[in-house]
């Protein structure tokens, strides 16, 4: 099962291009030092339960928009298959994850949300690749 790249006239509509749109105001003021107090108080929260469970509910929250906005890019005509969802979604969070420290620290690469997104569907595509040769191994 391959992911559905949207298209340029599509991408606003996707949860998807959002989350790129959003992740690249953090190489922004105040955006930037919101972002760097977060970091710092996620690693804090590694000292204080009390912290600690609010950034998992954050984490969570963060993990069902990925989820989600992985199976709106699946193929409509087929069956959502939940463990390729969960697989790519994984995959996305992550590389967005580092990619907003970078931002955060002034030293991402990418420029504009249609790169970033061009990331974020190449990640898709590989990791709905690498599940369907996993798949036909078994």
């Amino acid at each position: 099962m391959n992911a559905v790249k949207a298209t340029d006239s599509d991408r606003e509509k996707t949860l998807l291009s959002k989350l790129a749109e959003q992740a690249i105001r953090t190489a922004v003021e105040p955006e930037r030092s919101r972002a760097r107090a977060r970091f710092e108080l996620m690693m804090m929260s590694q000292r204080d339960p009390e912290l600690a469970a609010h950034f998992h509910g954050l984490m969570d929250r963060f993990v069902s928009i990925g989820e989600e906005a992985v199976a709106q890019l699946q193929p409509q005509n087929a069956p959502l298959d939940t463990t390729l969802v969960k697989a790519q979604a994984f995959a996305v969070i992550t590389f967005l994850g580092g990619f907003l420290f970078q931002l955060a620290n002034g030293i991402a690469g990418l420029h504009s949300a249609g790169e970033l997104e061009d990331y974020l569907h190449a990640i898709i595509a590989g990791v709905a690749a690498e599940h369907v040769a996993l798949s036909e191994t078994r």
